[in-house]
């Protein structure tokens, strides 16, 4: 097969394809049912032949849709290769609607982390993102965010996943509270969030701020003034409905 392979590689690669989606052994009668042979035992043949084994790969995929999960792992891992070494913008990015859409296939959810790891090797970064979001590993989507500090996609990323997972704020504040450039920005916009989901205790925001020297004591005390504000508003509300329940209790007993 090897041999086949290196002198005549594209009447070989059709002669796989017939093999693995037509072929009936000799001598023996149709009404058996057609008989394949198995595509993914012969990708060892195509060592040498990277451009002919994608070939092969993506024709057995169209044609036989539930073809073994190894076609479908080598060949995710054949079009990530492409995609990372292409140099042309156009190309590159034809590659990357390809890789993209072959992971959104659904053929991967029973082998995640390789193809998560896949996609790592080859710095595939919008396969990462996807994989993770389609693992709800919202914490990782945000960690990658912050290891390229990329602080609007952290913002977005806590307003995008906060009902599943809270936490991303408090996180996010940490984060920017340990930066050493000025993101008093984003540490307003995450207060502002924290504030309205009550999400840390002002003692434990106070705390967190306190490591970060570009945090001025403005961010921190617009933070304090609204939550009093708020915590005195709800202390007369509740002392209103107090003197209204007294009041509805005496006019009963009179």
């Amino acid at each position: 097969g090897k041999i086949l392979m290196g002198q005549v590689p594209n009447e070989t690669t059709q002669l796989l394809k017939v093999l693995c989606t037509d072929y009936r052994p000799d001598g023996e009668a149709s009404s058996r049912g057609e008989e394949k042979a198995n595509s993914e035992e012969f990708i060892p043949i195509f060592a040498n032949n990277p451009r002919e084994l994608k070939a092969f790969l993506e024709h057995m995929t169209q044609v036989q849709t539930d073809s073994s999960q190894g076609v479908y792992d080598t060949l995710l891992e054949l079009r990530l290769q492409n995609w990372a070494h292409e140099k042309d913008p156009q190309i590159k990015k034809q590659l990357h609607v390809e890789a993209i859409s072959l992971l959104k296939s659904g053929r991967f959810v029973t082998v995640f982390d390789k193809a998560l790891v896949l996609c790592q090797m080859h710095n595939f970064k919008d396969g990462v993102l996807y994989l993770y979001e389609q693992g709800k590993l919202f914490q990782q989507i945000m960690h990658y965010h912050m290891q390229n500090e990329q602080y609007r996609k952290v913002i977005e990323v806590c307003e995008l996943y906060e009902d599943q997972e809270p936490c991303l704020w408090e996180q996010a504040l940490s984060y920017f509270a340990r930066k050493e450039e000025d993101c008093k920005e984003y540490i307003t916009e995450t207060l502002q969030h924290i504030e309205k989901k009550n999400l840390m205790p002002p003692l434990l925001v106070v705390q967190t701020l306190a490591h970060n020297s570009t945090a001025t004591l403005s961010v921190i005390k617009d933070y304090l003034i609204s939550k009093l504000q708020k915590q005195s508003e709800q202390t007369e509300e509740d002392e209103q409905q107090i003197l209204k329940y007294r009041k509805e209790t005496t006019d009963r007993k009179s």
